[in-house]
Parts: C-alpha cells; structure tokens; sequence
C-alpha cells in the first residue's frame, strides 16, 4: 500500500510539473505583444486529464490489491474454549471400625526389610505410616518404634523388666507377645478397617504370617490407655 501511495503522489506530481511548464511556455512575456492566438490553457488540459487519469488509475489497482490481501489473509484460529476441571475428589470415608494387624517374620530384621520393598512398590500410602515395628530379642526383650493408637511409641525394653513394661504398655505388649516370638520380628498396625485390608494386601507376598481381629470397644480403651503416655505421632 505504501508503493501504490507513493505512485500516486508521483503521477499527482508529474502531471502538476508537466502543466506548469506547458503553461511557462505558453504564457507571453512582457516583450510580447498581445494577440488574438488561443489560450495557453489549452495545452494545459490534456496535462491535467492525464495526471488525473493516472491517479484513478493507480487508485482502483491500489483498492483491488488491499481486497485481494484482505481475502488472502487467514483467519485467526479461534481460541479452544476452556475446559472446566473436575473437581477434587471427595476424601474417602474410613471404615466404621478397626483392626488390630500383625505381620511376623523369622528374623530380627525381617519387618524392616519387608516394610522397604513394599513401600518402595506402593509410595508414600497412608496407612504406611501407622505401623509399628517390633523385634523379639531373647530373654524376653523386647523392642517397639513406631505409629500405634495415634502416639509415637519408643519402647526397648532391658531383660528382666517386662513387669515394668507391661504395666505402661499392657494392650500392646499383649498382642506382641501372642504373635511375635521370640527371635523374630513384626509389624503391628491398629488403624480403620480399610486401611488395615490395604496393608494385608500389600503384604501379602512379603514372607510374613498375617494375625488380624477385630477390636471391640473394651479392647480399644485398653489399648489406647497402653500408650497413653507415649508422645503424639506426627
């Protein structure tokens, strides 16, 4: 457009510059004489009429060049309309009741290994992080760290002091010593029902022997009173 617009001017030039100098010529000086002899516009018209002639020209080309652009040029893609997201999934309810779990194996280390590779198979699941882990050493020594009843548990107990830890950790060390023997080691967890069905399948090929029941009322006070004093987990 700017090529066409120069054009135009210069056509709109030429024929003023081509008129003016007809007309220079045309025109008596003060030497001359006047006469009857035609007009000097006359040669002057036909100057004119081109230039014009010209500049409609370059006029109408310049007007079908900018349509012709105008219909070549492609049409912005529309913007893709928003997707709404879905929303965040409700959280799942947890059972109505729970569950005492025990998973034993024949070594000392057995749990800790076990508890590695399943938790290297399913991630950071939240069950994960309600399990205890239990070693039954000799002469009835007994060693438990871990999540149970919502507290941190810290209990190693010396030979020969398990009246003392009995009386501050009863429920728990109750259902240790009925699964865990001596010599070997477990994992114990007292969580939701659910989340005690996930754990026992995800343990399912681990190596240990899985001893589960359900925990009454009365056993859950009893419970929850053997680590009363225990720090809250985090």
């Amino acid at each position: 457009m700017r090529l066409f617009a120069r054009a135009i001017c210069a056509s709109v030039v030429l024929a003023l510059v081509s008129a003016t100098a007809a007309l220079a010529q045309q025109l008596p000086s003060d030497a001359d004489t006047p006469s009857d002899s035609p007009s000097a516009w006359n040669d002057i018209w036909p100057w004119l009429l081109l230039g014009v002639g010209v500049f409609v020209l370059l006029l109408i080309v310049a007007v079908g060049v900018g349509r012709q652009r105008r219909r070549a040029a492609p049409e912005p893609d529309p913007e893709p309309a928003a997707v709404p997201s879905p929303p965040p999934p409700s959280p799942r309810p947890h059972a109505g009741t729970s569950d005492v779990a025990v998973l034993t194996y024949p070594h000392i280390i057995g749990a800790e290994r076990a508890y590695a590779d399943v938790r290297d198979e399913v991630g950071t699941q939240p069950w994960l992080s309600e399990v205890a882990f239990v070693e039954c050493h000799r002469h009835d020594r007994i060693v438990v760290r871990g999540t149970f009843a919502g507290r941190y548990v810290d209990v190693d107990g010396p030979p020969g002091d398990l009246v003392r830890l009995s009386a501050l950790h009863g429920g728990l060390l109750d259902e240790i010593r009925a699964d865990v023997p001596e010599g070997s080691s477990g994992l114990v967890i007292y969580a939701p029902t659910d989340d005690v069905d996930a754990l026992a399948d995800a343990f399912r090929d681990s190596g240990g022997r899985l001893t589960r029941h359900r925990v009454s009322e009365e056993t859950a006070a009893a419970l929850a009173a053997s680590v009363a004093e225990a720090p809250p987990s985090a």
